[in-house]
């Protein structure tokens, strides 16, 4: 036969268990809010990872376009100069011999920059251009830096402006 204290402490370990049960089930339902907000986190986080990948990605190609344009321009610059020193030596007949003549040469690069540096000085600079993204597009960077006249072009054209009288071994382009 079962006793009353039996049913008693049959009483109290059912009670234990829903109290039990219950705790559980506001764990879960804790773990369940926590778990949702993980995933719209993880959400979040990759869309951002999407849009700084493509950001990173633009940005590797605007850096490969400056960096064509940089050459290109130095490809300019050297052509340029090329031809001022072809210039220099046709118009100029040096009684030097052809080693004191490159040195001299050498000699008068540093004056032509210190003289542009000065009169670029004295120049006022045109704004920068400006754009709505504040970027230039590629068709208005190959504008920037498509080639010029031909350097015989330039090298046979008569000077716009009369010339003044150069330095000792120097050419007076501006």
């Amino acid at each position: 036969m079962i006793r009353v204290e039996q049913v008693r402490a049959l009483e109290e370990r059912v009670e234990k268990a829903v109290a039990y049960i219950t705790a559980l089930k506001v764990e879960n339902a804790g773990l369940r809010r926590d778990l949702a907000a993980a995933r719209s986190e993880a959400t979040a986080a990759a869309t951002q990872i999407a849009e700084l990948e493509t950001a990173a990605e633009t940005s590797r190609r605007e850096q490969a376009s400056i960096e064509e344009g940089i050459v290109h321009a130095l490809k300019k610059l050297d052509a340029f100069e090329d031809l001022v020193l072809r210039v220099e030596a046709t118009a100029t007949p040096s009684p030097l011999p052809a080693s004191e003549a490159v040195e001299a040469q050498r000699e008068a690069v540093p004056k032509r920059e210190e003289r542009a540096a000065a009169i670029a000085s004295e120049v006022e600079a045109p704004p920068p251009p400006t754009c709505d993204a504040d970027e230039l597009s590629l068709e208005e960077l190959d504008a920037a830096t498509a080639p010029g006249p031909s350097v015989e072009a330039v090298a046979s054209a008569p000077p716009a402006v009369p010339p003044t009288a150069p330095l000792e071994n120097e050419l007076d382009i501006f």
